[in-house]
């Protein structure tokens, strides 16, 4: 009767250990969870054998159903598991691993930026990774306004030099006879009418020289 009574109060303390500790881990998964869920990241955990053990909101909205306990096959679908297999294969390798990928699922298309941290055992062997997945969609769209903007900002300045250059040559002509006979008029022994011809030499010169369309360019 003594051992029985002493087999029942390891039974009971054994139980209430076992609850406590599972209260803990319980409180410890619903904080884990908060935490993820507030990242504006997808978050998931991989176990070696390629099946989900942990995701958050995100990942799971992501995809549209629920992937803890299917295999990232069965997941991401057979047609899109081949591209991403030797990534996988390489995080269950001990690798980590970083890659872009455009996904889309349903409604849901984007950028991604994926990243593979793998997780190791007690005798430090790959027991499995966990998968991060920032949304980088809009990083992509500045960075091809960017692009083109430069694209834009070489054309222009192509366009301008090539302006300068034209400009440049179509008034050396009319300012070279607006100067030459500018300088003639200086002369005091020119003649009325030798006057009055290099006046109208140079009002002819004058029109040739581009006037407020091309100052309103050079501003």
């Amino acid at each position: 009767k003594e051992a029985d009574r002493r087999l029942r109060l390891l039974n009971e303390d054994l139980e209430d250990r076992v609850r406590t500790r599972t209260a803990a881990l319980v409180q410890r998964e619903y904080q884990l969870r908060s935490i993820t869920n507030a990242l504006p990241v997808l978050i998931g955990q991989v176990d070696s054998n390629e099946v989900f053990t942990f995701a958050n909101d995100g990942l799971e909205k992501w995809y549209g159903k629920t992937v803890v306990g299917k295999t990232f096959r069965e997941a991401l679908g057979e047609e899109r598991y081949p591209a991403n297999e030797p990534y996988i294969k390489r995080a269950l390798k001990g690798e980590m691993v970083t890659y872009e990928r455009y996904s889309t699922f349903g409604n849901n298309n984007g950028f991604f930026s994926i990243t593979y941290v793998p997780e190791f055992d007690d005798q430090k062997n790959p027991s499995g990774f966990i998968v991060l997945a920032n949304d980088i969609t809009r990083y992509k769209e500045i960075q091809q306004e960017l692009r083109d903007a430069r694209d834009a900002a070489e054309v222009a300045n192509s366009t301008k030099s090539a302006f300068l250059a034209n400009m440049s040559h179509e008034i050396r002509t009319p300012l070279g006879a607006v100067l030459g006979f500018s300088e003639l008029l200086l002369n005091d022994d020119m003649s009325a009418s030798d006057r009055h011809n290099s006046v109208e030499v140079i009002k002819q010169n004058r029109t040739m020289v581009p006037g407020n369309d091309f100052q309103k360019y050079c501003q």
